[in-house]
Order: C-alpha cells, then sequence, then structure tokens
C-alpha cells in the first residue's frame, strides 16, 4: 500500500506534526483516529495554487470542552487534518509544518482575543479583502488572514501592531488603511514566493 504525508493540527496539544497515512480500505479508520471523531468533513483551506484542503471532525462544534485554531481566517473546532487536494483523493499537501505553523493561531490568545473583538466593535468584517497587483501577479487578503499572520508573530510584534492600531483610533484615523498596508507587505512576500 502507498502512504501519503499530511500534517496534524492539534489544538489540544498546540502542535502541528507530520503524519503518514496508509491508502486503502482501512485510510478512513486512520483519519478518524488520528482525530478522535466518527464523521469528517474536507473543507478548503484556502491556501496553495492546488488548494489543500482541511479534514475536520464535522461534529466538533458540539464536543463538550472542546479546543479551538484559527487558520486563514478561520475558527475550526478540534484537531484537524491538512492534505493535498489531488480530486476524489487525498495526498501530501504544498507546504510542510513549518509553513503551515506560521499560519495557525490556537485559543487562549489574549492579542486574538483582543483585536477580533476591536475588529468586530469597529465593524470591520473578517472577511474583508484587499487586492494587491504588482508585475509578476496579484494577491488576495482578507482582514482574517491578516489578523492570523498578527496572531503567529513573536509578543514584540504583536505589542508593536496592538499600540499603533489603538494609536490610530486614538487619533480617530483609518484602522482599515493600517490593515491594508499590513496586508500588501503580506501580498509582497507571496508575490516574491510565486516569482
Amino acid at each position: 500500500m502507498s502512504k501519503y504525508e499530511a500534517i496534524l493540527i492539534d489544538p489540544f496539544a498546540k502542535s502541528i506534526s507530520k503524519v503518514e497515512i496508509e491508502r486503502g480500505e482501512n485510510e478512513l479508520k486512520q483519519i478518524y483516529k488520528l482525530l478522535g471523531c466518527r464523521t469528517i468533513d474536507a473543507i478548503p483551506s484556502g491556501i496553495g495554487e492546488k488548494g489543500d484542503r482541511l479534514i475536520v471532525d464535522d461534529e466538533g462544534l458540539f464536543v463538550d470542552g472542546q479546543k479551538f485554531f484559527y487558520i486563514n481566517g478561520m475558527k475550526l473546532a478540534g484537531k484537524a487534518l491538512y492534505v493535498g487536494n489531488f480530486g476524489s483523493k487525498f495526498g501530501t499537501p504544498e507546504i510542510g509544518v513549518a509553513q503551515l505553523s506560521s499560519l495557525v493561531g490556537f485559543n487562549g490568545d489574549p492579542f486574538r482575543a483582543w483585536i477580533e473583538t476591536f475588529l468586530d466593535e469597529k465593524g470591520i468584517d473578517m472577511g474583508h479583502s484587499f487586492t494587491y497587483d504588482s508585475d509578476v501577479g496579484f494577491a488576495l487578503i482578507s482582514v482574517g488572514a491578516i489578523v492570523d499572520q498578527m496572531c503567529v508573530s513573536n509578543a514584540n510584534i504583536k505589542a508593536a501592531i496592538q499600540s499603533k492600531i489603538v494609536e490610530i483610533d486614538f487619533k480617530n484615523g483609518d484602522v482599515l488603511h493600517y490593515f491594508r498596508f499590513l496586508g500588501q507587505f503580506m501580498a509582497n512576500q507571496q508575490l516574491a514566493k510565486g516569482a
């Protein structure tokens, strides 16, 4: 039997690790065991050119004592597997553990709670997106993706961002403009990698 690599996101252990899954008749049982569930759903991750998927517990929101994680503007319940999308099959994803780790945040992050509350109070939608063009292509980046990137930054960067947002808001400035600026930085990084 052939195998493929997947990435297990575990909000209970706050870990992201590589796992191997054997194709065949036991593939689904392995996924159930890794996720600790009995029903699954494969949802688009919004990451990668081929559209890597997240396999999640379909009943995750109904589990007592559930833990959550954040990725690409989404808040997801329970453990998940990050896999490549190959039509009707799963496979090794386009990105590895290190790159995925920079995109995932776990619950309990006081900065995330603050920024999400702030944006909600200001009526700024996490799904609001900015488009950035350059000579090598274009990038579409949502406020949620910008928040995700903020949340995986170190404590000093989070403190600087929070201070800047408070300063802009205190001066009745346009916080969304600041998010556009931060998104431009992210877009430049994405477009540079694709060039």
